[in-house]
């Protein structure tokens, strides 16, 4: 990309960019104030009979982004010190961060997890141990360590899955088959192909509850701000249950548009902290799975991807669903990470390169450009951080005139006010 130079404007002409409003989008907003004081007391009545002194506890934690997991773990970690048990931490990824022990270990640190700020040790491996098949042969892996620890403690957030859909999708099973199973257990599961996850995540699940020494689960689910909204201690013998039941609650719960159709729709960043596939599909209704029922193709007609986050170290994988970015962008790619990730779960589509344009200003201007609504010019154009933040959005004259007055809210005024997007060398000065 060194010899890139390539100016997009002389070939689309002047493209005038719609004015634009800054609004709030109103989500109900139930959530936990004090995670430590809401937990505690349903771990404590969980493991109120065991016998835990010196006993070795694996805490398995995930890639997603979880707001207060730093909290929600070092209340896990506090109770089972407090009763004289020695937990440590696991990363439970499959093959995220390169399926690589220290690439693993180097991710957890990057959403805080680490030694330093948890006070135990966090024991990154590939090794797993091969914990028993289904009645089809399917082998089912367990993190080596974990499964030869005295008891295991699942922690993840439960939300709609970025590649299909069904009672079980995102959450405690799959972190149980494929997160605790590396990169064998997640190979094992996709060559399975997406159609089948809900049954099988399920089957497996039941599997390992029953083989490994499972103390109990603890299950997230974040309101549409990403505040949590359930924090909740689950037995073992209902984590399969129980998760179906707040699977439905976190659908019904997550961010989304409230702005109907989109011509344009310029996103910040994207990355895996944000979604398994970098842009949730649930919010811009792409997916780059073979599975596209319960995704919403036509919500989006242009979408530009102006960077990455810092905490997805280079993974790009989201950036192919995107139709244009910038050269800036592919600077600093992982493609190693990106490919293996991809490989593993064999959706290629969100790793591959869109339409690149000079700056920031050039991609704006030509998915403009490029969209169904550009020759009536009127174009429908919403401004996002990520697919994680859609509290405060930017959305032009045409997005904001079709939206219920009872879903935004509007920032310092009493009638809107619309302005030009600001840029800087080419560069989008974004205000969200």
């Amino acid at each position: 990309m060194s010899h890139w130079n390539f100016d997009i404007s002389q070939y689309i002409g002047h493209v005038e960019l719609p004015l634009v409003c800054d609004i709030v989008q109103v989500f109900q907003k139930e959530e936990i104030p004090d995670i430590h004081t809401h937990l505690s007391p349903q771990i404590e009545s969980m493991i109120s009979d065991n016998d835990l002194r010196d006993k070795r506890i694996a805490i398995a934690v995930g890639s997603r982004g979880i707001n207060g997991l730093v909290d929600t773990l070092l209340c896990i970690i506090d109770i089972f010190k407090r009763q004289g048990a020695k937990p440590f931490i696991f990363p439970a990824m499959g093959s995220h961060a390169g399926a690589t022990a220290s690439g693993q270990k180097e991710y957890l640190a990057g959403l805080g997890v680490s030694e330093n700020s948890l006070g135990v040790p966090v024991l990154s491996s590939m090794d797993t141990v091969l914990v028993d098949r289904l009645a089809d042969g399917s082998p089912i892996y367990c993190d080596a360590a974990a499964a030869a620890a005295d008891g295991i403690v699942v922690v993840n957030k439960v939300r709609p899955h970025a590649n299909f859909k069904g009672d079980i999708e995102s959450g405690l099973c799959k972190m149980l088959a494929i997160g605790m199973g590396k990169r064998e257990g997640a190979a094992t599961l996709h060559a399975m192909g997406y159609e089948s996850f809900p049954e099988v995540l399920a089957s497996m699940a039941e599997v390992l509850l029953k083989k490994l020494n499972i103390l109990f689960s603890v299950a997230i689910v974040e309101n549409a701000y990403n505040k949590p909204m359930v924090i909740e201690a689950i037995e073992k013998t209902k984590l399969i249950s129980r998760e179906r039941e707040l699977l439905r609650i976190a659908k019904e719960h997550m961010p989304r548009f409230l702005t109907g159709p989109i011509d344009v729709l310029i996103v910040d960043q994207i990355g895996k902290n944000i979604s398994g596939q970098g842009m949730d599909p649930n919010v811009t209704g792409r997916s780059g799975s073979p599975v596209q029922e319960g995704f919403d193709n036509n919500l989006v007609d242009r979408i530009v991807v102006l960077g990455l986050t810092e905490q997805t170290h280079g993974n790009f994988v989201g950036l192919g669903m995107s139709d244009i970015s910038t050269v800036q962008v592919t600077q600093n790619l992982d493609f190693r990470t990106t490919y293996i990730n991809e490989i593993t779960s064999r959706t290629l589509p969100p790793a591959r390169l869109p339409f690149l344009a000079g700056n920031d200003l050039q991609a704006i201007q030509l998915a403009c450009y490029a969209c169904s609504a550009y020759p009536g010019g009127n174009i429908g154009l919403v401004h996002i951080k990520d697919t994680n933040n859609l509290e405060r959005i930017q959305v032009s004259e045409k997005i904001l005139k079709r939206m219920n007055p009872d879903h935004y809210v509007l920032i310092n005024d009493a009638e809107p006010r619309f302005s030009a997007l600001e840029f800087e060398n080419g560069r989008l000065i974004s205000a969200l």
